[in-house]
């Protein structure tokens, strides 16, 4: 990232500080930022993380939006650079990331606040996420399966009396979501190898490791239209996929848990390739698992720094999902017709 971006003088602090990366996203910028402007919870600034784009969104915002701060990289560096330049250029207590392609409900950043004051010991807020379309879900909350992934919970589901329940979660869908600026401090900031996807499934692994939970908030709400700019570059959006999950997987499962539930994860990456076969990615397949092979050096270095200062891995164990995903059995449909 260029240094310039990390010394941008800050007023004196809000509460929170409400950090939304965009990149080519001026038309994404409107509505989102409306809600924000309807939000009950007052005491928070904006800032707005161009990435290097070219649609005029800078000149608009300076425009239309003259009470939000702007910072300006100098090309797409991805949503892990983007975000870590915003919380760096504040000092508030409290950050908020919010996706340009996220409508906030008015009460999302009261109810995110509110929930930290109840929950002090919580590092990170999820909030619910839902589709922009048939009032379905997005995320109530990050998961982490045995078989070696991260999922939404409730994903593509209507809403429930479980999905309004609050509690503790393993992770936050980084689309809306509220973190501690000291959880950064203890255990540094968005890994910008990453790029995007899986970074916000990173993060919040680490800050498990590091004995920092998550709370989900279902009163904390945002409408999100999911793929709004990641549709554009589908080929690249898929390798980075398949790449930060290994990433992840890499970087911070524990040993322990490795060595008992090595089938599952085998079975996983055995899921992950039959599924690359099917949807004709096999290319983008390889390409990412060579990518990550390359970085290995630099994953492994990181996991030791992470791994020094892990409690108890059973408890890390106890937090991972175990339930059958249906696509699991798919895949073991899969290997059956083979095998047969």
């Amino acid at each position: 990232m260029d240094s310039t971006i990390r010394h941008i003088p800050s007023p004196q602090p809000k509460r929170v500080c409400t950090v939304i990366p965009s990149w080519n996203g001026r038309h994404l910028l409107e509505p989102c930022l409306a809600g924000l402007a309807r939000q009950r919870f007052r005491d928070f600034e904006i800032v707005v993380v161009d990435n290097g784009s070219t649609d005029g969104t800078r000149v608009w915002l300076e425009q239309a939006w003259p009470e939000v701060r702007i910072i300006s990289l100098p090309r797409n560096l991805g949503f892990s650079a983007a975000v870590n330049a915003g919380i760096l250029a504040g000092r508030s207590p409290l950050v908020a990331l919010l996706n340009n392609d996220a409508v906030p409900e008015p009460d999302w950043l009261a109810a995110l606040v509110e929930a930290a004051e109840r929950h002090p010991d919580a590092g990170i807020i999820a909030s619910k996420v839902l589709l922009d379309r048939d009032g379905l879900i997005d995320s109530a909350g990050i998961g982490f399966h045995r078989y070696g992934w991260a999922f939404q919970h409730a994903c593509e589901q209507p809403e429930t009396p479980d999905s309004n329940t609050p509690g503790n979660v393993f992770g936050a869908c980084a689309a809306a979501a509220l973190y501690r600026r000291d959880l950064f401090d203890r255990i540094g900031l968005f890994d910008e190898a990453f790029f995007a996807y899986y970074e916000d499934v990173d993060i919040c692994f680490r800050a498990q490791i590091a004995g920092v939970p998550c709370w989900y908030e279902p009163r904390a709400r945002a409408i999100h239209r999911r793929g709004a700019s990641s549709s554009r570059m589908p080929d690249f959006i898929l390798r980075l996929q398949y790449r930060n999950s290994w990433y992840v997987l890499v970087k911070n499962l524990p040993a322990y848990c490795i060595l008992k539930g090595l089938l599952m994860l085998l079975m996983g990456q055995v899921f992950m390739f039959q599924n690359a076969c099917r949807k004709g990615h096999l290319r983008v397949y390889v390409a990412s698992f060579s990518e990550m092979l390359s970085a290995l050096p630099r994953l492994l270095q990181a996991r030791r720094r992470i791994q020094e200062h892990r409690g108890d891995p059973r408890r890390i164990d106890a937090l991972l999902d175990c339930t059958l995903p249906g696509k699991v059995r798919r895949c073991q449909a899969w290997l059956r017709k083979i095998a047969a």
